[in-house]
């Protein structure tokens, strides 16, 4: 009886939280700083059990001879968007800190944290400050704009793209500054946006491969149709192929080439009757509101 009791408390002890320090393994995978400041999302590989958080913290150096804390800080479940990890934990830096020092730990369904690493690894915020990003929809693109206050090192600028702000897609790349503390402008132009609403950010690349990204911008692209008119040469009548599913009231506009508006119709699916024109060449504008769909010359003869 006494033997099966001792073997019962090891079977607790050994399946207990409190215990499982010692199976327990928490690895840095990599970092990033995002919101285009100093927080530092650190990616991490834990085996925590059911019940259990990963958990980091870290420390930098406060002038005046010691450390200042973060304070441990549970993780978020990583749902595979970092090869390698699975949880990550977002730490905010005070401004003027650029490096600090990182320790990892579990934190057991009783809320007590076990198993500290010890400061493990060196943390290096990025040294690109961010000014703005904004997006625009223009006439055939989507134009980014983004500028820096200052720059560090900085190789290059690769632009994403998202249509749910999860699945991103690097668009182009643009040379960085190197290092200036000289304010700088960047544009790229998205030539082929797609249609709906186009997520964008700027991942800030170092010359030794760390990277940060902007704040996410949008910019909302309607597609334009495409249209044809025909038959050209034409005598009687002009047909519009394309119209269909477009929301708002469609105009049709035939000018002569002093621009004189001769026929203006809302397009009801019906042909343009044009016989009464005399032969010769016309503009054929196509317009939805303010928005032109389409312009060509058309023959009448």
């Amino acid at each position: 009886m006494k033997q099966l009791l001792l073997t019962i408390v090891a079977m607790i002890i050994a399946t207990s939280p409190l215990f499982l320090s010692a199976a327990t393994y928490r690895n840095y995978i990599s970092h990033e700083v995002i919101n285009s400041g100093n927080t530092l999302r650190v990616w991490i590989d834990s085996d925590t059990a059911f019940g259990e958080f990963a958990s980091a913290e870290i420390r930098w150096d406060n002038g005046m001879g010691g450390f200042n804390f973060s304070g441990v800080i549970d993780g978020s479940f990583d749902d595979m968007t970092e090869p390698g990890a699975n949880w990550f934990v977002d730490i905010a830096l005070p401004g003027g800190v650029g490096e600090a020092d990182l320790q990892l730990a579990n934190k057991n369904e009783s809320g007590s944290y076990y198993g500290f690493t010890g400061f493990i690894h060196a943390l290096s915020a990025l040294p690109v400050e961010f000014e703005k990003v904004s997006a625009e929809s223009t006439a055939g693109e989507i134009t980014l704009h983004f500028s820096t206050y200052t720059e560090t090192n900085n190789s290059h600028f690769d632009i994403e793209r998202s249509t749910n702000s999860r699945q991103w897609e690097t668009l182009g790349r643009i040379i960085g500054a190197g290092t200036t503390q000289e304010r700088q402008s960047y544009t790229f132009e998205d030539k082929a946006p797609l249609a709906g609403d186009n997520f964008y950010r700027i991942k800030q690349v170092d010359y030794d491969g760390t990277f940060s990204y902007s704040d996410i911008v949008s910019a909302r692209w309607t597609e334009k149709p495409q249209l044809s008119i025909y038959p050209n040469p034409a005598s009687e009548f002009l047909l519009i192929r394309g119209i269909r599913g477009i929301e708002n009231t469609v105009t049709v506009e035939v000018f002569n080439l002093n621009g004189q508006l001769l026929i203006s119709k809302t397009w009801n699916q019906q042909p343009v009757h044009i016989a009464f024109l005399p032969k010769g060449s016309y503009a054929i504008r196509i317009r939805s509101g303010q928005d032109i769909l389409q312009q060509e010359r058309v023959i009448i003869q």
